[in-house]
């Protein structure tokens, strides 16, 4: 229970920390350009849609891997469970700050508008499923060598790029490629899962 406490603690301090790092960029960007960039106009800049992604994942990875991984005391399948819990936990708090930062979210949250209620629910699967991948990865063991880190990362800042361009397209055909993609990124974590069943046991 305690180590529970703990990472929603931990979900929540790296994505303040990922946020506050994404404003900095904002600021710097808005310094550069000499125009304001803002929550509302930097979710449809694609470079930005990109750094956030990396930023985000790279936070993330932090959270997991220096801090549960080497203070937590938790390995195998625990472990895996615990990166997973970090990734929910990271994804209602984004979800959270969006709500409290954005009242036109906060309304249509409120009236129970479909998009909005699939954009939240696919953020969440979005974060729990990178965190899930990179718990695999680091449990399992499926990447050795130069560049370990950068191959752990790999998969979930993909699929975390693929998910912001999606995303802001807004249609039911994205909406069923975001479906169809996090689906498709799961069974990979779970087959790794299964084929390092032992090992993980």
């Amino acid at each position: 229970m305690r180590n529970i406490l703990k990472i929603i603690i931990l979900a929540a301090i790296s994505a303040a920390f990922a946020i506050v790092a994404e404003q900095l960029v904002a600021t710097a960007a808005s310094v550069f350009w000499q125009r304001e960039i803002v929550l509302e106009s930097y979710m449809h800049i694609t470079w930005f849609l990109a750094l956030s992604a990396v930023i985000e994942e790279i936070s993330k990875y932090w959270a997991i891997y220096f801090v549960i991984r080497k203070n937590f005391g938790i390995e195998k399948m625990k472990f895996v469970v615990a990166s997973l819990l970090l990734g929910a936990a990271w994804g209602i708090f984004e979800i959270g700050l969006v709500l409290f930062s954005d009242q036109n979210s906060l309304a249509a949250f409120r009236y129970g508008n479909r998009e909005i209620l699939f954009s939240f629910a696919a953020i969440a699967a979005l974060h729990a499923l990178t965190a899930f991948l990179m718990g695999v990865f680091i449990s399992a063991g499926t990447f050795s060598g130069k560049f370990k880190q950068l191959k752990i990362l790999f998969f979930p800042v993909l699929i975390h790029l693929l998910f912001n361009f999606l995303l802001i397209q807004k249609s039911n055909f994205t909406n069923f490629l975001i479906i169809f993609s996090l689906g498709m990124f799961l069974v990979i974590g779970i087959s790794i899962l299964a084929f390092k069943a032992k090992k993980l046991a």
